[in-house]
This record gives structure tokens, sequence and C-alpha cells, in this order.
């Protein structure tokens, strides 16, 4: 058998007041149970002062990979058995790019 393992849809979110600055064009995929879920995740690293930088939360069939980072989070949601190191690579590498490109813009973006 051959089980699909994928990042299924990835969001950049300014830590400070939640505010989206990016996300994937997939973000179709997820549905309305996801993506409140993700919005209660952000909702809780927003409100909180104890910020890991990176940690994973698990549902029944997915995980929400975490990068926190200069004041950026960084959320991959992604099938169950996609291995997590790798999902933390990605985060490491959709941020150094994020950074060299936007960093500078992230306090001055408004809704």
């Amino acid at each position: 058998f051959f089980f699909a393992m994928s990042i299924v849809s990835t969001s950049i979110t300014r830590l400070c007041d939640g505010l989206q600055l990016a996300a994937s064009v997939d973000d179709g995929q997820l549905n309305a149970k996801q993506k409140n879920e993700a919005k209660a995740i952000i909702k809780q690293l927003t409100t909180s002062s104890n910020h890991p930088k990176l940690h994973t939360i698990e549902d029944q069939s997915h995980r929400y990979n975490i990068l926190t980072q200069n004041g950026v989070i960084y959320m991959a949601f992604c099938d169950k058995n996609y291995p997590t190191k790798l999902a933390y690579t990605y985060l490491e590498e959709i941020a150094k790019e994020f950074e060299m490109q936007y960093g500078r813009e992230v306090e001055r973006v408004e809704r």
C-alpha cells in the first residue's frame, strides 16, 4: 500500500497580533474544523508569553508543525505520517526566505 504524505497547507502569521501575512494557495483543502483549529492555535500563541521555537500539535489525522521565530509564526498543516523533521526543515527554509524578502516589513504591515 502507498500512503500519500504531504504538507497540506502553510501559513505565516505575525506573533504580536495574529495578522496573517501569507498562506499557501492550497489552503482550500482545509475543512472548516481544521481552519478553526489553526485559528485557535494562532490565538493561543499570540496571547501566550511562552513561545517555543519548534512544536507540534496533533489531531486524529494531521499535525500542525509550528516554528516561531523573530516575531512570526510559521505553520505547516501536514498529514500525520509526514515526518516532523521534514516539516521543520521546510518551515526553516520558508522562514529564511520570508525574512530575507519581507523581514523588515513585518512590524509595519497593517490590516
